[in-house]
């Protein structure tokens, strides 16, 4: 069936449309000649039983004229004759004449028959068959039916069936009754010693008409197949006709189309090479239509050419490495600064094939950032740090099939390496800043123990004292100093320029260290401090140089923007969700301007007058916060500000730098 179709597909149309054609015309006639048939056997039938009617209505009245006028015209013969003779069988039987005349009919119509039988007959050749007993039990059984009509076969041969049924006279019983009363001429013919009981009414026997149908139904059959015949030879002589016409005027054309075609797309012939068009009609406007197509197809692939080197160019002038790349790691296609990186083993780019879903999902590698891709179908970014001091921010981008499944990525890949370095400088710029705020707080600081110190030592050196009262004064002279030590050495942590010193670390050690820097400035400034630490804090994994540094950014900004508040309110939160700590620094300030608040993390950006501020803060707090694997953001109102740094604690992904 698969090769018929196959064998189907690939005829030209011209064939294709003669055998459908050819399949509806014998259908057509097939259908024809079959109701033509039917037709005609209806005929027949009709016919047939017109004839079978008009025999059984001349043998009714053949046995009505001989029981109802020959017969009692002999009985009064007979009598006023004085004869002795009563009964003449060629005369007065009405079963022996119909029988008689038939059998002189079937002279010339040999194929018709006539039976006139009963379960008890005078003449034992009147007794019926099995057809006829069958027939005879039906009538018995349902004396309501008077005819009987029916196609019956005999002998390989149909016959249309026409039967009556028989039913016991009044006049019937003298030859059909008691033997006494039956005439004697009939008895020396017919003897019997056996009195039939008949009454009247009973169902005596059956009268049959047997019509052949058989010599009718060939001749049906003949013209029905001479028809279909005649038919199907008249089709396909109009078929052949109509094939040479469609090839003339559709095929041809079509198939010159199709030639020309198969030329262009074997690139024998350009795209714009013109068909000759010599036709108005439709088949010509086709080819119109074709040369249209073709001519605007070369202009678009021209235009496409165009594009492709454009692009191509565009696509290898871009500085940074650019590259497609599929699931098996194989870079498909790459801009020249990718095929640099490539051949100079630098940064994270792809050189060999590999198998992502192998990779360990949680390593910070392009082949496990495909990995993530993959699972996630959402765009990945990450920097990554090299052996050679290198920094690179990398890009993979998802592409998808029509299913929607991810089945090559984009990778596109920064090297932030200057980047970092001006970061770090700014970062230490910052820190710079900050100290310069916290000047006044920190000499605020030494001088009060120096102060001391300075009183301690004069009263050795100047006063009388015991042994006791000396070691009492050299006592407070060592606090004194230990407190300058303490606040130095928070002073140089924090100033301190390092690379990302990641370590597990307390949030509530780290928050301490920063209010040992800002006590005094807090005090002066009149702020209040509240601090909500959660009672079970997880120790988080970070630098805590770096974190303190975005703590102290994020305080000083709190505490200048409530510097023209009432009620003045620093509070610091934090605690833990869904896996993450969340560090909050709350302010009762007039809130962040909408203006405002879409700048706040940019660079260089501040509100504050000329000399206080650099505008670096929230941009290195965000930076840091980044590398960290979390985020910062804040909600405002005219209540005021609160900034979120959210980290990860658990499946987290740390970057250096």
């Amino acid at each position: 069936m698969k090769k018929i179709k196959f064998i189907f597909k690939n005829l030209s149309l011209s064939t294709k449309f003669t055998l459908y054609l050819l399949f509806v015309i014998t259908l057509f006639c097939f259908l024809f000649s079959t109701i033509i048939y039917y037709f005609l056997k209806n005929q027949a039938m009709e016919e047939a039983r017109r004839e079978a009617e008009l025999l059984i209505t001349q043998i009714d009245a053949l046995g009505d004229y001989v029981k109802e006028e020959l017969r009692p015209s002999l009985f009064r013969f007979f009598k006023e004759s004085n004869i002795k003779e009563d009964f003449i069988l060629e005369a007065m039987s009405t079963t022996h004449i119909r029988t008689k005349v038939m059998r002189r009919f079937k002279t010339k119509f040999v194929d018709y028959d006539y039976r006139r039988v009963s379960l008890k007959p005078i003449n034992p050749q009147h007794l019926p068959n099995d057809f006829e007993r069958k027939i005879l039990k039906n009538f018995m059984q349902n004396p309501e039916i008077k005819r009987w009509e029916n196609i019956v076969d005999f002998n390989k041969d149909k016959y249309l069936v026409v039967i009556k049924p028989i039913h016991v006279e009044k006049e019937c019983l003298v030859c059909h009754g008691k033997t006494k009363d039956a005439p004697k001429s009939l008895l020396k013919i017919y003897p019997r010693k056996e009195d039939f009981h008949w009454k009247v009414g009973d169902l005596m026997g059956l009268e049959a008409i047997y019509v052949p149908l058989e010599r009718w139904l060939l001749e049906i059959k003949h013209i029905a197949i001479t028809t279909f015949i005649s038919g199907m030879l008249t089709v396909i002589l109009l078929l052949i006709t109509i094939e040479g016409v469609f090839w003339t005027i559709v095929g041809k054309p079509i198939k010159k189309l199709t030639v020309h075609f198969r030329n262009i797309i074997s690139g024998n012939v350009p795209l714009s090479q013109r068909l000759e068009v010599e036709r108005g009609d439709e088949i010509g406007e086709l080819l119109q239509s074709f040369n249209q197509l073709a001519n605007h197809l070369f202009e678009a692939q021209e235009a496409i050419k165009t594009y492709a080197q454009t692009l191509q160019t565009i696509f290898n002038h871009i500085t940074d490495p650019l590259a497609l790349v599929n699931l098996n790691c194989k870079v498909e296609v790459s801009n020249r600064a990718y095929q640099e990186w490539i051949s100079q083993k630098k940064g994270p780019v792809f050189n060999t094939e590999c198998d992502p879903l192998k990779a360990d999902q949680n390593k910070t590698c392009p082949i496990a950032l495909i990995r993530r891709v993959i699972e996630t179908q959402q765009p990945v970014s990450e920097y990554i740090s090299s052996t050679e001091g290198g920094y690179y921010y990398t890009h993979l981008y998802p592409v998808f099939d029509q299913t929607g499944k991810v089945i090559k990525v984009v990778h596109y890949v920064e090297d932030v390496t200057e980047k970092k370095k001006i970061e770090e400088q700014m970062a230490i710029t910052e820190k710079l800043a900050a100290i310069g705020q916290l000047a006044a707080g920190i000499a605020h600081e030494i001088n009060n123990p120096l102060g001391g110190i300075i009183l301690c030592l004069n009263n050795i050196l100047k006063t009388s004292m015991d042994e006791k009262t000396k070691n009492q004064h050299i006592e407070l002279i060592n606090q004194g100093l230990s407190r300058i030590q303490n606040i130095i050495k928070v002073l140089l942590d924090f100033s301190r320029t390092t690379e990302l010193n990641l370590r597990v670390c307390e949030i509530k050690d780290l928050i301490e260290n920063v209010l040992k820097l800002i006590n005094y400035y807090l005090k002066e400034k009149n702020i209040k401090l509240k601090i909500e630490l959660e009672q079970k804090l997880s120790p988080v994994y970070l630098d805590s140089n770096k974190i303190e540094q975005v703590l102290l950014n994020l305080i000083l900004n709190a505490v200048d923007a409530m510097e023209n508040s009432e009620e003045k309110v620093l509070t610091i939160k934090v605690y833990h969700k869904d896996g993450k700590m969340f560090i909050e620094v709350s302010d009762t300030g007039s809130g962040i301007p909408p203006h405002v608040a879409e700048k706040v993390f940019d660079p260089f950006f501040t509100t504050k007058p000329l000399g206080k501020g650099t505008g670096l803060g929230l941009f290195i707090s965000k930076s840091i916060v980044e590398q960290h694997g979390g985020k910062i953001w804040f909600t405002t109102s005219e209540k005021g500000t609160t900034f979120v740094v959210e980290i990860p604690l658990e499946g987290r992904r740390i970057h250096e730098g």
